[in-house]
């Protein structure tokens, strides 16, 4: 609630730097309680240990938390013990909500800086000014995937001043363009990323960025335009939105300062988990986990699957085979009755994004030697058989307790090649743009050849009777959003994929998702028959089997309300609107 979130200055300032410095100075420094803004925002670093801590804001991994590998649970990607109950119509309207007032306390920190931008010489601050732009876009983008059209508040909240209280919400195509343009100040002001200090935000971070919101709005507006439905933009198809992600994709792509990372024997699971990024040409922005610092056991959740999240049948069944074709068209062996077979055949990005037996599961420090190997998965833990290593180490200092320290990629290149190559197709399908073979070449071709794929030919036309959008969108498209869901497993991008594409009816209403088969448990001698209890028709394990939920169909999605989360009843009352979300009122 914007209300209560109205803190004084100097305690907004204080908090921040306690929790958001990235260097030592502020230890040295008079106390922030003793200084007022007018007296502080004189000098270059002022501005800069203040803006220190806007980073938070994207978000760390403590204790066991496993940070975005498991913000797609619920998803047909990954699903725990419980179906995830945003997604099944139980949604209820909340008096208050930390998503809504965390958010809007992020933007007035970030708009406390912003009026005090003429206390120092322009030259000297403008690297600041654009981080603080750009980490406000960053919330507004949070609030309208949540929300839809929220209200823009550009200035320093006054207590005294009603009309602060009562600013209206945007339009979500309004808020878009606002957001776009604090993206724009922050590309022409930051510095290039081969010049930018050390974990700060770079211009390539800001286009990275902007490509992913100009895909999202695009393509938001382009589908619920199409299907007709209350969350549709009128008058817009989301065309602009598309060129614009093309646009900033292609500007980072055209400045050859990055690369997909290929290093090692498995390169896409060692990519996840190093230490450093520092010399990675694939990240654009990562954080570092300093153990003696921040304690935290990341990989060791992973390592045991105590998050209790694990992959579903449908993911795995997305996977290419070696051959380049979908399992529905490939002539090789493919097999999912048991957990060596599912692996085999396939692009090689399955076998480095689960445990399977015989792959690495403890790995000595000092020498690289492989302590251990992986057997069988925990079933009381990784519900579904299918146990993911994607995103941790199994290196035998990661897996202590509070021991692990490898770094958290904020943007990498490989989501910029992706929003590329859709935001392209995307226009191409509306008759808006051209798409060539060197496209894909650029773009999906360079994440195949990391792993050693067969490059995708867009002359060859792929016919996969066994996805749920052949048919509905062009043979090229489709392969494109499985090219996306296999890259970025896991990355939390599934359900902003799916709600921006308006196809819950197609991969969320009524499904129940299962995953590994029981019966090569049982042969292994791991599990007894009858130990395990969910286990369906067709013998493979449904976490889900035998509840209500699952008894009543599955997931109750509605598709005319459930896209967006309702505004807070306190937060309406205070801004004083008429209407909340499409079927929320």
């Amino acid at each position: 609630m914007i209300m209560k979130k109205i803190l004084t200055i100097c305690s907004l300032v204080l908090a921040g730097f306690l929790t958001g410095c990235l260097n030592d100075d502020f230890l040295d420094r008079q106390r922030l309680t003793d200084v007022s803004p007018e007296a502080y925002f004189t000098k270059p670093n002022d501005f800069k240990l203040y803006s220190n801590q806007f980073y938070n804001g994207l978000g760390n991994s403590l204790n066991w938390d496993i940070w975005i590998y498991g913000w797609e649970n619920g998803t047909d990607n990954l699903i725990g013990p419980q179906p995830n109950m945003d997604f099944n119509g139980q949604i209820t309207i909340p008096v208050t909500e930390a998503q809504w007032s965390d958010a809007y306390s992020r933007i007035r920190s970030i708009n406390i800086l912003l009026a005090n931008t003429g206390r120092a010489k322009w030259e000297d601050i403008k690297i600041y000014v654009a981080e603080a732009k750009f980490f406000r876009a960053f919330q507004y983008f949070e609030l309208m995937r949540r929300y839809g059209g929220v209200p823009w508040v550009n200035k320093p909240i006054i207590p005294s001043d009603s009309k602060d209280l009562t600013l209206p919400r945007l339009s979500r195509d309004v808020l878009a363009d606002s957001i776009i343009a604090d993206l724009n100040f922050a590309i022409g002001n930051l510095p290039s990323h081969s010049t930018v200090e050390k974990f700060r935000i770079s211009k390539e971070v800001a286009l990275a960025f902007k490509s992913r919101v100009c895909l999202y709005e695009g393509t938001w507006e382009k589908y619920h335009g199409k299907s007709g439905d209350p969350f549709a933009v009128a008058g817009s198809d989301g065309s602009k939105f598309l060129q614009l992600a093309v646009d900033a994709a292609q500007e980072v792509i055209k400045s050859g300062l990055f690369l997909i990372d290929k290093k090692g024997n498995e390169p896409y699971y060692n990519f996840f988990n190093q230490d450093n990024y520092s010399s990675n040409k694939e990240v654009l922005l990562w954080r570092q986990n300093n153990r003696e610092l921040i304690q935290r056991s990341f990989s060791r959740s992973i390592w045991l699957a105590s998050h209790q999240y694990s992959l579903t049948k449908n993911l795995i069944d997305t996977y290419l085979c070696t051959d380049g074709k979908p399992v529905s068209l490939s002539s090789l062996e493919v097999s999912d009755a048991g957990l060596p077979d599912v692996v085999l055949n396939r692009d090689p990005r399955l076998a480095q994004t689960i445990f399977y037996p015989g792959v690495p599961f403890t790995i000595d420090d000092k020498t690289g030697a492989v302590t251990d190997k992986f057997k069988y998965p925990n079933l009381l833990s990784a519900f579904t058989g299918y146990q993911f290593r994607k995103g941790g180490s199994v290196k035998e200092s990661s897996i202590q307790t509070n021991g692990d320290q490898s770094g958290l990629i904020y943007f990498r290149y490989a989501e910029v090649l992706l929003n590329y190559i859709e935001a392209k197709a995307e226009l191409n399908q509306s008759g808006g743009a051209s798409l060539t073979q060197n496209d894909f070449d650029i773009s999906i071709n360079a994440l195949r050849d990391r792993v050693d794929m067969p490059h995708f030919n867009y002359s060859d036309v792929i016919t996969d009777n066994k996805d749920p959008f052949t048919g509905k969108i062009p043979w090229y498209l489709v392969e494109i959003r499985r090219e996306r869901r296999v890259e970025l497993a896991l990355e939390g991008f599934r359900k902003d994929d799916i709600f921006r594409w308006a196809a819950a009816g197609d991969l969320l209403k009524g499904k129940i998702f299962n995953g590994a088969k029981f019966q090569w448990f049982v042969d292994q001698k791991y599990y007894s028959e009858g130990s395990i209890k969910y286990i369906d028709n067709d013998g493979y394990i449904s976490p889900w089997l035998g509840t209500g939920f699952a008894n009543e169909g599955g997931y109750k999605f509605n598709l005319d309300r459930d896209y967006l989360f309702p505004v807070p009843s306190q937060e309406m009352l205070l801004g004083e609107y008429e209407s909340n979300n499409p079927g929320w009122n």
